[in-house]
């Protein structure tokens, strides 16, 4: 017998979505150790919110183009061509994105925050606010 009234699906799906919360704020922290405020978050947010607008309407161009290409493409090589361009696009914008985040940062004096280094040496990329 059932003694919730939930689904189990439904409770395993809060649970993820309480845990990403969590992991979401954890770069806000302790100043001077890659972290920053919560009133520095609040300086660069209205800015913040814009880039990450920005960047999601570039990478759904993008994505129609890749799609546009793989429509059209006639030979598994010119599939392969359009991937490899899709590719391309998202990591050059992935790179554009960062570029722009960092000046709103600098522009407002606070360091880059650490968004956890890998050990290939790459970020991945902001988390909070």
């Amino acid at each position: 017998m059932k003694t919730s009234h939930f689904p189990s699906g439904l409770v395993a799906l809060a649970i993820v979505l309480a845990s990403a919360g969590t992991a979401l704020a954890q770069p806000v922290g302790q100043p001077g150790r890659g972290r920053i405020t919560p009133e520095q978050w609040q300086q660069v947010f209205p800015e913040h919110r814009q880039l990450a607008l920005r960047e999601h309407q570039a990478r759904i161009a993008i994505l129609q183009r890749g799609e546009r290409c793989i429509r059209s493409a006639t030979s598994a090589e010119a599939l392969r061509g359009c991937r490899e361009e899709e590719r391309t696009a998202m990591r050059d914008q992935r790179r554009q994105n960062m570029d722009q985040l960092r000046q709103v940062f600098q522009s407002r004096g606070i360091e880059l925050p650490d968004w956890g280094k890998r050990g290939d040496g790459r970020g991945r990329g902001p988390r909070g606010g």
